[in-house]
């Protein structure tokens, strides 16, 4: 029997949403919910950024290593963008499927499903540490949208066309959003 909470039953989702595997899709929509795991990917994709952000100032000289409560700030604030971003994510999927009258999906199925696209967020530690942030953001963000378009045909029976549609446009929405966050912060 597996386990459902923990270190391992956060992994397996991770792992299952790195692969694309339905059945982790599949499982995010079901009547079992578990929201408090998928949203523990989001809070770790959240901690994930806001480090490389972080780490990605000191690397580049924009911040000293002595700059601790600045650095701090970084790593929270950007931290809160994702989430932030997240949100508005989903709000926007949600939207876009009631616009286009879409089969219902309750918002915490969609919610759960969408976590999934976060997944390979907690790489964008490796950017900064390689030196390669901006290939390593470009990739992170073709496999979220490519783990999102695939949720959303799985688990909600969208056409390709129109997941990957709903996912670009529910992005285009989010991020500019969550980046006047940040530069109010700033």
């Amino acid at each position: 029997m597996q386990r459902e909470v923990g270190p391992g039953a956060l992994a397996r989702l991770i792992g299952g949403a790195l692969r694309v595997d339905g059945a982790s899709f599949r499982e995010a929509v079901g009547p079992d919910g578990r929201t408090r795991l998928y949203l523990a990917i989001v809070l770790l994709a959240a901690v994930a950024a806001g480090f490389a952000t972080a780490t990605e100032a000191v690397s580049s000289g924009l911040l000293s290593e002595r700059d601790v409560s600045v650095h701090r700030v970084l790593l929270i604030g950007w931290a809160l963008a994702v989430v932030l971003q997240f949100v508005l994510f989903v709000c926007a999927v949600w939207i876009l499927r009631v616009v286009t009258r879409r089969p219902p999906v309750p918002f915490r199925a969609l919610l759960r499903l969408l976590a999934l696209s976060l997944a390979p967020s907690v790489l964008l530690v490796l950017g900064p540490l390689s030196g390669q942030t901006a290939i390593v953001t470009a990739i992170v963000t073709v496999w979220r949208w490519v783990i999102a378009t695939a949720g959303l045909r799985v688990g909600t029976s969208a056409s390709w066309p129109g997941a990957l549609l709903a996912v670009v446009l529910a992005d285009l929405v989010s991020a500019p959003v969550a980046e006047l966050v940040m530069l109010g912060v700033r």
